[in-house]
């Protein structure tokens, strides 16, 4: 079982469109961004390997809600050694 992660958290110090921005969403820009990437690798009866990996995407100025994917993976590997 391998696992990785791999949280990043970064906020914009300026902006060249803020003047673009009316109302509500004026401020927009100024919220952190926040971006998370996970895998999770199983290896089965050393031929057979399963990768999970959730993404989480968090941008206010795209969506008020976290945006989440999901990709899960399957495949066969097989070494072939010449003697």
């Amino acid at each position: 079982m391998l696992r990785l992660s791999r949280l990043r958290v970064y906020d914009a110090m300026v902006s060249s469109k803020s003047n673009e921005f009316t109302g509500d969403s004026a401020n927009y820009w100024r919220y952190p961004h926040i971006q998370s990437d996970n895998t999770l690798t199983l290896t089965f009866v050393k031929y057979l390997i399963i990768n999970f990996s959730p993404n989480l995407l968090f941008e206010k100025e795209i969506d008020d809600k976290a945006r989440i994917k999901e990709v899960f993976a399957a495949g066969l590997t097989y070494i072939y050694r010449k003697k």
